[in-house]
């Protein structure tokens, strides 16, 4: 009989289910991705501030292991929104000149700003840990990104790193969790 095979069930699923299954995907994707492009701009920037601060770090240390001299030089840009500017150079002291000097000093790294982040200020613009991983100067780097978030990684005498965030245009900033 004719009859006999259609009773049984097909496997798969109907075209009903699939519409709804895309329907869903969809409509979290709209959701998603919006919040997504807001997080990520807000993510960079503070990414940024945290390496700025291992890289503190590892300068301090650097410098107690070589019995030396061990710097960053920082190259502030003026703000873009699409970011990618200023950099800094993370560098050994070779010849103690207490300045950066390419051709004598060893550069361990340089970093350059990610995007929609800048580094718009550096004061000092050169900053030393000495022997005693402590710091030349008291200092206070500035970084900006695209959505109006300020980050501030100041470093104290002693070689405390402190990092703050401002949303208002860099009037009041407070601690970064």
């Amino acid at each position: 009989m004719i009859f006999k095979n259609s009773q049984q069930r097909q496997g798969g699923f109907t075209l009903t289910e699939i519409m709804i299954v895309v329907t869903i995907i969809g409509i979290l994707g709209a959701v998603a991705i919006p919040n997504f492009l807001t997080w990520l701009p807000s993510y960079r920037i503070k990414s940024a501030a945290r390496d700025l601060q291992g890289h503190f770090q590892s300068a301090k240390l650097e410098a107690v292991q070589r019995g030396g001299n061990v710097g960053l030089v920082f190259t502030p840009q003026v703000f873009n929104p699409g970011g990618r500017l200023g950099s800094y150079i993370l560098f050994v002291d070779t010849n103690n000149t207490l300045a950066y000097e390419a051709v004598a000093d060893v550069a361990l790294k340089t970093v350059t700003m990610p995007t929609n982040v800048s580094l718009t200020a550096a004061v000092p613009g050169l900053l030393l840990f000495n022997s005693r991983g402590l710091p030349n100067v008291a200092g206070t780097i500035t970084v900006r990104n695209n959505q109006g978030v300020w980050g501030e990684i100041t470093i104290n005498l002693v070689g405390r790193v402190n990092i703050r965030r401002s949303t208002d245009g860099g009037v009041t900033y407070q601690q970064w969790d």
